[in-house]
């Protein structure tokens, strides 16, 4: 069973009202952002080294968020009746819930849901931690539904900053969701939003485009990479595109 409340979680702990209230200063990513999050997950064996790295390297860490933005605005592009979403089901998810509201960039989300998007990430990201090393020998399918493996995989530090913000953007999307009275019947799970991503990921490959994180998607960990798109689900997509007729197609 996963033990979400009563086991403590390694770290240090930091006050909620220390976490910056902005994302952004100008068009850049606040350094004091990237030290407040890697010293809220300190309980996380490579969180220092990533925090680092995105500190020495904020105009990567910028691009990262652009590509973030740049899929959250491809999904918003995608109609709410649009054919594609036969096979894109997690989009379609989430338009049917969201109705006619777009989702928000990072910036506007992360206003005023950051900080309970870094709590509520923080024991999911130690609990895949443990799994990671061996610690929970025999997890179940609710262990690994509710443990974040990702900022623990091994892989390049480029690959676990592109990776931990993309948990990081989705626990912030889900406050941002839960504020506005968007609730999908059970709550919010993980993957919810990130797997829509995957999926405009998906199509924007099938159109042979180009995007800003692809290849971090695309590699494997033993090439520096996240592998949350493997062959056998990209030829998955594109086998249901061509039933479809739409390999050729815009949203």
């Amino acid at each position: 069973m996963v033990q979400i409340h009563t086991a403590p979680l390694p770290g240090k702990e930091l006050p909620l009202k220390e976490v910056p209230l902005k994302l952004l200063v100008g068009n850049m990513i606040e350094p004091r952002v990237i030290e407040v999050t890697g010293k809220f997950l300190g309980g996380l064996e490579k969180a220092s080294e990533v925090s680092a790295w995105a500190k020495d390297n904020l105009n990567r860490v910028e691009e990262f968020r652009q590509g973030y933005d740049e899929l959250i605005g491809l999904m918003n592009d995608v109609p709410g009746d649009s054919p594609l979403l036969a096979v894109m089901p997690e989009t379609g998810k989430l338009k049917r819930l969201l109705d006619k509201q777009k989702l928000p960039l990072t910036e506007e989300m992360a206003d005023g849901n950051f900080a309970l998007a870094l709590l509520e990430a923080r024991g999911p990201m130690i609990y895949g931690q443990k799994i990671k090393q061996g610690e929970i020998t025999q997890p179940s399918d609710e262990d690994r539904q509710y443990a974040i493996g990702t900022p623990s995989m091994a892989t390049s530090i480029e690959a676990l900053v592109v990776g931990t913000m993309g948990h990081l953007i989705e626990r912030t999307f889900f406050q941002w969701a839960r504020k506005h009275g968007f609730n999908p019947e059970g709550g919010w799970k993980k993957d919810d939003f990130l797997h829509a991503l995957m999926e405009v990921t998906l199509f924007r490959l099938a159109q042979e485009k180009s995007l800003l994180l692809i290849d971090y998607f695309l590699h494997s960990n033993a090439e520096g990479g996240l592998g949350w798109l493997t062959l056998d689900k990209i030829d998955k997509f594109n086998n249901q595109l061509v039933q479809l007729e739409w390999g050729s197609a815009t949203p």
